[in-house]
């Protein structure tokens, strides 16, 4: 992976090992990952979306990979700002404007890589964002083809325990301490 000590990076998952496959973590399962375990050193949930945009008639006029993220995962990772700033726990606070981080090449194609990016209005979907940041250029997480991250808001109805037989699209990615292997994770 080409990220910051990517020897350390671990998928967080949960599995259906006699059928063979992932069901994707429900929110209160995943804190209780975090909360039990001896071996990670930060977490981070995501999960990708394809997001549309508006023209000024309100018709979808284009659609694009999204990630959405919890904002520890722009540190975990080690990445950092192009321009602007990345997500912050106040971006991710429910109620919080709404903000969003756009790819190195998005800001290059959509916006030709003006500063004045950060700032505008991106309409949306479910509504309009703040530009807040313009990740760096070699940074794209969880594909390499993902054009912006929005922050993971989990509502307290999310972490809810009778939540927590729930599979979803829910996913996590953490790190390990220094030292540590993969055969030490609990």
């Amino acid at each position: 992976l080409p990220f910051a000590n990517a020897d350390r990076i671990v998928s967080v998952d949960a599995r259906l090992s006699n059928m063979g496959f992932n069901v994707g973590l429900s929110v209160p399962f995943l804190d209780s990952i975090i909360a039990n375990s001896k071996t990670l050193d930060g977490t981070a949930a995501y999960r990708t979306r394809q997001i549309g945009d508006s023209n000024a008639e309100g018709d979808g006029a284009s659609t694009y990979n999204a990630g959405i993220v919890q904002p520890a995962l722009f540190a975990l990772l080690g990445a950092r700002p192009q321009l602007g700033r990345l997500l912050t726990d106040e971006d991710a606070r429910e109620g919080a404007a709404r903000s969003v981080v756009i790819s190195y090449d998005f800001w290059q194609n959509r916006y030709a890589g003006v500063p004045d990016a950060i700032g505008r209005t991106l309409k949306l979907g479910d509504g309009n964002y703040q530009i807040v940041g313009v990740a760096q250029r070699d940074f794209g997480f969880p594909q390499t083809t993902t054009q912006m991250w929005l922050p993971l808001t989990f509502k307290p109805a999310d972490r809810d325990t009778s939540q927590a037989g729930s599979s979803g699209d829910l996913q996590a990615i953490a790190r390990l301490p220094e030292g540590a292997t993969f055969a030490d994770v609990d």
